[in-house]
């Protein structure tokens, strides 16, 4: 376990978004007749590696989770309802993982997830946080290895391929130290002025270490199974989703 770690660990799920690409409310849309998002959320709960979850998500869908934890978790599964809390959405990414950082209390390490990737699993979720509680990591991703070949486009509309064997395509769960991420939080309007995009979770964490002069140290987290681990963004995923159901690729 890392140094000064209690262990315990929350996971935060983003489930907030209006999903203007998809066309509706992509997270509530239905995969084998369960609500995207709820898949999501019941899949993080139950690892035993998962001590709460707080689901960040819009005011008017929480109702909508505690109907499907009540209509799908059966007695064995009933004690878990009592370890999720929900948080708001803010207007950015960074804003709604803030509001459910600070529902936690004694939490060292912070699995955040998409709503839309239902098909996180068991090993994603283990091998992401040991990256982080028990092996010295700052902070770990899932990804996918690049398999197409990427070119760079210049400003003179010259172009350069990138060599794709060190390049990966980053997914989420991402896991971070929560001391960490919130002090990169609350330099936010630093890094704003700097003019910094704020990518991601990972990114957090690589610009609070950068600015107190610390080691980075983060773990790419490439699994046989991330290829299935998309996030659902336009309504022909959820076509491919059921396809990959059907031929057994993937479990909900």
């Amino acid at each position: 376990m890392g140094e000064n770690m209690s262990g315990r660990v929350s996971a935060i799920l983003t489930a907030g978004g209006s999903g203007s690409r998809f066309g509706m409310d992509k997270q509530l849309a239905k995969i084998k007749g369960k609500p995207i998002a709820c898949i999501s959320a019941e899949k993080l709960i139950v690892h035993p590696i998962i001590d709460e979850l707080v689901i960040v998500t819009k005011q008017e869908r929480v109702n909508t989770f505690i109907r499907y934890f009540k209509e799908n978790f059966d007695m064995d599964k009933a004690k878990y309802v009592d370890k999720i809390r929900y948080a708001l959405d803010g207007p950015e990414r960074y804003d709604s993982v803030f509001n459910g950082m600070i529902m936690m209390d004694d939490v060292d390490v912070v699995l955040i997830h998409d709503g839309a990737r239902p098909f996180i699993t068991d090993d994603m979720i283990s091998l992401s946080v040991n990256a982080v509680l028990n092996d010295g990591y700052n902070a770990s991703y899932v990804c996918r290895q690049v398999v197409d070949t990427i070119r760079k486009i210049n400003d003179d509309e010259s172009s350069e391929t990138i060599p794709r064997h060190s390049l990966t395509s980053v997914q989420t769960p991402q896991v971070v130290i929560r001391n960490d991420w919130m002090a990169s939080y609350n330099m936010i309007e630093k890094w704003i002025k700097q003019g910094i995009k704020i990518t991601d979770d990972i990114n957090m964490i690589e610009l609070i270490m950068r600015y107190k002069h610390k080691p980075f140290k983060v773990k790419p987290i490439i699994t046989s199974g991330s290829q299935y681990n998309i996030k659902i963004t336009y309504p022909g995923d959820v076509d491919l989703a059921n396809i990959w159901l059907k031929k057994k690729k993937i479990v909900v």
